[in-house]
């Protein structure tokens, strides 16, 4: 009787083992996605104990996208399927899943001349405001063919900065206040609490605006 209990926790004891180094390979100590890329062989990760995380990571790490199409969830497949794109990749895709497509390559290379290969302008001037976000500059803003997006894209980034002179590439015309040089310095201040960026300003009006909210 008690050999038998002995053998029976033996068994179990193997069991929990097993279960714990399932996603290690046996022989090297390695989990089932680091023997994917070493061997790059993407079917290791079809015995992983999260298949979709594993086929992610093997197709970031070869820049493999025909693993992509083994994943299960939908986000995970998108995901996948942004990493690996490529230009050539978009060029075979027609109208706003193209441009789609340019985008999500520009933001992820942070290279607005990506985005010249949208066509349609809105979605072009879209792509320029992601990169300039991505980027954390104004710069990709100039891009933009729209007066009133291209100052919201500079605004935008002088919020993210905190930087009220980042108003000051904004056209010299304003469009509202909002999105002109005064309304953007205003919403600086506002944001952070800095009544200094009101000195600046011309207009006594603006500037007793801008002191106000800075409060």
């Amino acid at each position: 009787m008690h050999k038998k209990r002995l053998f029976v926790g033996i068994v179990f004891l193997i069991f929990l083992l097993g279960c714990v180094s399932f996603d290690m390979d046996s022989n090297k100590g390695k989990t089932k996605q680091e023997m994917a890329i070493e061997t790059k062989n993407p079917n290791y990760c079809a015995q992983a104990s999260f298949p979709d995380t594993c086929y992610l990571g093997y197709a970031k790490e070869i820049k493999d996208g025909s693993v992509c199409i083994n994943i299960s969830d939908p986000n995970t497949k998108k995901s996948c399927e942004t990493l690996t794109a490529s230009n050539k990749d978009c060029s075979e895709l027609e109208g706003n899943e193209q441009d789609s497509c340019f985008a999500d390559i520009a933001v992820k290379e942070q290279k607005a001349t990506i985005c010249n290969d949208i066509t349609n302008s809105i979605n072009r001037n879209d792509c320029y405001a992601r990169v300039s976000e991505a980027k954390g500059e104004w710069e990709p803003c100039e891009k933009i063919n729209n007066d009133n997006k291209q100052n919201l894209c500079i605004q935008n980034i002088a919020l993210m900065k905190g930087d009220a002179s980042i108003c000051e590439k904004m056209p010299l015309y304003g469009l509202g206040l909002d999105y002109d040089t005064t309304g953007c310095a205003i919403q600086v201040g506002k944001k952070f609490k800095d009544p200094k960026v009101c000195e600046n300003l011309q207009n006594e009006s603006d500037k007793k605006l801008c002191i106000a909210e800075t409060k």
